[in-house]
């Protein structure tokens, strides 16, 4: 097939990482590639990582190799994984690109890695989130301190966080937004809003709108 290594076109056919049995899953669309990623984890450890897609292309040659690499990988493994790393993989030869002339789609591997870390971190800190929602009938205090609890407790001290040295912390809460801000856990210096991935951002939102049960609120890093 074309100039195409000999394991990607292999990699492309088997079907030992085709499934949707993982206990969560996220969609991916980049490079003009669709695929779903369903995965387990277990002490912080991937159990299972599986894929699926919706058309025959050389290019699931990629996503066999992302499930073969990050096996029983934790989150450090998982946030090093690189596009070069993946391309390396799959080659026959050191010298010879895995994709012939062809560009590797270098920002869909980018994106499965940020959205797995994401979706793990995500699924890690749901596990018991009732224990950190508000009562019923919730005041503006009691937002607040369900948001800084669980800021300090819980997402201070996850595995993502501790290992990239962040913390956040709760600044402001209004009506429809809560401002928050980024800062090292080493030594207390203010970090950039972008400092983290859009990605875990977003699910920060949506768990903290779980826990304060407001489907509206946005969250704005300062």
């Amino acid at each position: 097939m074309g100039s195409y290594s000999t394991r990607i076109q292999e990699f492309s056919k088997s079907t030992d990482y085709i499934g949707n049995t993982g206990g969560s899953s996220f969609e991916v669309r980049a490079d003009g590639l669709k695929v779903r990623f369903s995965f387990t984890v277990k002490r912080g450890m991937l159990t299972e990582l599986l894929y699926e897609v919706e058309e025959d292309r050389i290019e699931n040659g990629i996503f066999y190799a992302i499930c073969k690499v990050l096996k029983s990988a934790d989150l450090k493994r998982i946030k090093s994984l690189s596009s070069r790393e993946v391309e390396s993989f799959l080659r026959d030869q050191n010298h010879i690109p895995a994709m012939g002339e062809s560009p590797f789609p270098s920002k869909i591997v980018d994106d499965i890695r940020n959205l797995l870390v994401t979706s793990i971190f995500e699924y890690e800190l749901a596990d018991d989130l009732d224990f950190w929602r508000v009562g019923e009938n919730p005041t503006y205090v009691d937002k607040i301190k369900a948001i800084s609890e669980f800021f300090t407790l819980k997402v201070n001290m996850s595995d993502y966080f501790t290992q990239e040295n962040v913390e956040i912390e709760l600044i402001h809460l209004e009506e429809e937004s809560f401002y928050v801000e980024l800062s090292s856990s080493i030594n207390h210096v203010k970090l950039a809003p972008n400092y983290l991935p859009k990605e875990t951002l977003s699910s920060l939102e949506g768990l903290v709108r779980s826990v304060i049960k407001s489907e509206n609120i946005n969250l704005v890093a300062e």
